[in-house]
């Protein structure tokens, strides 16, 4: 098939690792798209390709085809080329399918015009410009001079990421590997030779680190409805 080029310009990126499908959307091939996002393979490409991609919540979007069913790191969530779509793709998937252990029943309509309004004066907000871990390109740094600043400790969130992520990609690629290891492309190929590499203590050390972020993040919502 070739490497998806970006539809405004194929000699550029179109992201990964949702490119194709966020490439489609904005080239009008398709109506909607769903793809997976576990460091920004859904945000990543659709803002390259000037569509919307949504990162879910875990487990939202409920999967059969995730083999580690118990990590929540990858996600499955909707594209469109506009919000109203996208809400559309996202109502059509919300479910509690029986071979997903950590899926829940939901329902959302179909139509954000159905949704009850949400009065914006009563939203407590605390803002981050960086989350104390991550640059954010001054083009999209958003203007929240009435908002709240807060400070935010994520220590150690890179590293823990990495091993997680690492989890999940052997575990995905572990039967292609062993079976034709020359099937899989550079990338994927060395990432996953990469991984192999870990222990059980580094793995046991990320686990720990994302009970940490969480159990450090959460009670920063009985303050604030929204963090940015």
């Amino acid at each position: 098939m070739g490497t998806t080029g970006n539809p405004f310009d194929p000699r550029l990126n179109a992201g990964g690792s949702s490119g194709g499908s966020a490439c489609a959307l904005a080239l009008d091939l398709v109506p909607l798209a769903s793809g997976w996002d576990t460091g920004g393979s859904l945000r990543i490409p659709a803002s390259k390709c000037g569509v919307v991609g949504l990162r879910t919540s875990p487990e939202l979007v409920p999967s059969e085809r995730k083999p580690l069913g118990w990590t929540p790191i990858a996600v499955v969530g909707p594209m469109g080329r506009t919000i109203d779509d996208t809400w559309l793709q996202l109502a059509a998937t919300v479910g509690a399918p029986a071979g997903d252990p950590l899926g829940y029943a939901l329902s959302i309509t179909p139509t954000m015009s159905e949704r009850a309004p949400v009065d914006l004066s009563m939203l407590r907000v605390g803002y981050t410009e960086n989350f104390g871990v991550c640059e954010v390109d001054d083009a999209i740094r958003p203007h929240v001079a009435t908002c709240e600043p807060i400070e935010l400790d994520f220590t150690g969130a890179h590293r823990c990421f990495d091993v997680l992520r690492a989890e999940a990609f052997v575990a995905g690629l572990q039967k292609t590997y062993e079976a034709d290891p020359a099937s899989l492309g550079p990338n994927p190929h060395a990432n996953y030779e990469m991984d192999i590499g870990l222990g059980l203590v580094d793995c046991v050390r990320a686990h720990t680190k994302q009970t940490q972020l969480f159990r450090r993040f959460q009670p920063l919502f009985e303050r604030y409805d929204v963090i940015l």
